[in-house]
């Protein structure tokens, strides 16, 4: 007959190990959970729609939810054929495999976009040379700075400058082929083809729109005899 210490021992030593055994399969539980929401099949008609509502669909006939950020555009246009597909294999459809990683949390799908995806354009725009293209625009018959005209790249929306004071200008960007407009309201506009490939001075020399009035005749008709003239005295 073991001692009441023995017995206290080796009651301790067996309540630990089932711990670690209840610690263990609580742990591969949680492991497989996960992996049977990639791995459930679902079954799809052809569907026509954004990604938002596909993802809705897939969560709805799954019993499960989807949770993403702004990252993820769910306002894309996909098209899908009829078929029976793991969830995991839907999502590689939707998105392209490699490009979404997809992390569970309870009965929750987390889409996060896979970092090499969602640095790839930031990355690509910041190892690109930049260069600056910078001047003056003047008018053609004074030579005076104009200050105030838009200087714009016709390639690049919403890129351009204003002239300052001085009717100077300065635009900093990513190095390529463009095209420079002037814009200024009462002046002729003008482009410049440029290859930008290092800094850049490029002056204006724009002229004065030509107007021209054109000639307004004022002819007055000959008074009908039938119209009776009112005269109020």
């Amino acid at each position: 007959m073991p001692s009441p210490i023995e017995s206290i021992i080796v009651n301790g030593m067996n309540n630990k190990k089932t711990s670690f055994l209840i610690f263990i399969y609580l742990g591969m539980s949680s492991v497989l959970y996960g992996q049977n929401l990639l791995d459930k099949e679902i079954s799809l008609d052809p569907f026509k729609g954004t990604v938002g509502e596909v993802l809705n669909e897939i969560s709805g006939k799954g019993s499960f939810s989807f949770s993403y950020s702004n990252q993820i555009d769910v306002g894309r246009k996909v098209v899908l054929k009829k078929g029976s597909n793991t969830v995991r294999a839907w999502l590689d459809e939707i998105f392209g495999s490699g490009t979404i990683d997809y992390v569970i949390s309870k009965n929750k799908i987390i889409l996060k976009p896979h970092n090499k995806t969602a640095h790839s354009r930031t990355d690509t725009l910041s190892s690109q040379d930049r260069y600056t293209i910078s001047g003056y625009v003047r008018d053609a018959n004074t030579g005076e700075e104009l200050i105030g005209v838009n200087v714009v790249i016709k390639e690049l929306i919403s890129v351009g400058a204003s002239t300052n004071a001085y009717g100077f200008y300065s635009i900093t960007i990513p190095n390529g082929n463009y095209t420079v407009a002037s814009q200024f309201i009462g002046y002729e506009a003008k482009s410049v083809a440029i290859e930008l490939k290092q800094n850049t001075k490029l002056d204006f020399i724009i002229k004065e729109s030509a107007t021209e009035l054109g000639v307004v005749e004022v002819s007055a008709e000959k008074e009908d005899a039938n119209i009776t003239n009112l005269k109020m005295e």
